[in-house]
Formats: structure tokens, sequence, C-alpha cells
């Protein structure tokens, strides 16, 4: 009988022991749950890499990359341009218009940390939607483990600052030089829409109906009462026909899209359907929410800016 008991105090020992253990695992694995943030669980010095990458593959191709990165207890920034003039890409290196590595003061990586500062970081997604240009933001540091790297700002208007701060970064005698050892003045003109009292640009789509709404936004202007359907976007007629290009689209918050020809939809939220789009606004998913999102009536703006 003694022997008996000493057997199940045995047994339950272990359970409890066994238990113990496995109760353990899922406080540890809760240290890498969720999203991370940047100045909160990512500190300046844990900082090992960050990529900023776009890509244009269709005609007048292109491809920018700027990278931030620590070596051998210095820090560095690399640029890359590619560009291929009418005709399509990929861009490859023997299309390089532009290319550089410097060594960045202790402000210079300051700066750069301070506009990543309050961005997340997120585990990596791997299904970008066919044919987008980006960006692509990836941040690698240390006791990452390989999970949390696809990188967000935390704004529209921080990545923007977040360019322009790369393009001080790169020393003017590179800028002027091109292939051609000419510098591109040429003007171009760029989408923007107004949504109550903030305004957008609009990344076009390199199709005919994107060109042909671009020339009749560019005439005099859009205004656009659009209303809700579905719970997923906004919806308006226009005053005129344009050319469609359709295929299956699965859209994501921030998508400019044609239906029928002659109905231009904003899309907060994702929708499967065979349509034309005209292009994407430039804000994150939550900035797209909060401005076209819930069930009330809007009006939007389309105008055209032209650079110096």
């Amino acid at each position: 009988m003694k022997k008996s008991i000493a057997i199940i105090i045995g047994l339950l020992f272990a359970f409890l022991v066994t238990g113990c253990r496995v109760a353990k695992e899922p406080e540890e694995m809760s240290l890498f749950s969720g999203e991370k943030i940047v100045g909160k669980d990512i500190g300046i010095d844990d900082i090992t890499d960050f990529y900023y990458t776009v890509e244009n593959i269709n005609y007048d191709a292109y491809y920018q990359r700027y990278r931030f990165y620590a070596e051998d207890g210095k820090h560095m920034f690399f640029h890359e341009t590619r560009e291929r003039k009418d005709d399509y890409g990929p861009c490859t290196e023997d299309d390089a218009t532009l290319k550089g590595t410097i060594e960045l003061t202790d402000d210079q990586w300051t700066g750069f940390f301070d506009l990543i500062n309050g961005g997340t970081v997120k585990a990596r997604e791997e299904s970008a939607d066919a044919g987008d240009d980006g960006p692509w933001l990836f941040l690698y540091w240390t006791n990452d483990k390989d999970k949390y790297q696809q990188f967000f700002f935390d704004s529209y208007g921080t990545q923007n600052e977040f360019v322009d701060f790369c393009l001080s970064l790169v020393p003017q005698s590179e800028k002027n030089t091109s292939r051609s050892g000419e510098e591109d003045m040429t003007p171009m003109p760029f989408l923007m829409v107004n949504v109550g009292e903030t305004i957008f640009s609009i990344d076009l789509s390199n199709n005919s109906s994107a060109e042909e709404f671009l020339d009749k936004v560019n005439q005099g202007g859009l205004t656009v009462d659009m209303y809700d359907y579905g719970d997923f976007e906004k919806v308006g007629d226009l005053p005129w026909d344009l050319p469609t290009n359709d295929e299956e689209i699965t859209t994501v918050p921030g998508d400019v899209i044609l239906y029928q020809g002659n109905k231009i939809t904003i899309y907060y939220d994702e929708n499967t359907w065979n349509f034309t789009k005209l292009g994407h606004i430039n804000a994150t998913p939550e900035e797209i929410r909060e401005a076209f999102g819930g069930k009330d009536d809007i009006t939007a703006e389309f105008f055209v800016e032209w650079t110096e």
C-alpha cells in the first residue's frame, strides 16, 4: 500500500512539473506577440538595417531604394536609382542612373530614427498585390527572431518627410548627374484629392483609363458627391465616360477604382470584382478609413498639381 501511494505521489509531482513548463511557453512567446513600436519596443541602438523600396515595372520603369544600416560601429546610408525611360521593367543594375554610399553623422542617424520613431513593425506579409509599386518597408533589429520586420510609418506625412530626408542625404553633385549628364527639369503632374480638411496624393495606374482621367481633371478639376456602399467603399458618378481596362482585382484601402466606365469608387476595405484600377491614395489604411469610412456621404474634390 505504501509503495502504491509513493508511485501516485511521484506521478502527480511529474504532472505538476510538466504543467508548469507548458504554462511558461505562452509567457515566453508573448514577448513577440502583436506589433512592435519603434521608440518603445525598439530603440535606436537595436536597429541593424532599414529598407525603403519603390518600383514600377510598367512603362517608364523605375526603381528606387534607400537603406540605413549599422556596420562595424558606423552608421551608413545607401541609395540607388534605376530608370528605363520609354520602356518597361523590371530595371536591372545596368539601368542605374544614381548610386552611392555615405557614412552618417550621429545627428543624421538620430534624424533618421526620429522619422521612424512611433512607427510600427509587424510580421512580414508576402501577399502584396500584383502590380503594386510599393513602397516596401522593412526594419531589421536585434532580438527580432526573424519575425517582426515589416515597417509602417505613423502617417503618410511622416513617410513624405522620410523621402525628403533621404534626398537631402544624396550629395548635390550626384543629384545633378544622370546617365545623360543633365538633370531632368520637366514639370510633372500629380493627381490630388481633397476630402473634408485632408488632402491626399494619388499614384496613378499605367493604363489609358488613368491617363484620360488625369487629362479631364486637369481641365478644371472635378467634384464628386460620394455615398457609402457595402461598408467597404464610397461611390460617386462621373460627368463623363472613361475607357475601361477591367480585370479581376482584390482591393485594398486607398484603391481608386473605375466602375462601369462612369462611376468612381474609393475603397476603405477589401472587395474582389472585375473593374479598372485608376490609382492608389498615398495614405495608411487607418488614414483611409478615417477619411472615407462610415455611412456618411462625402464630397471628394480631385485636382492636379505640377512640379516646378
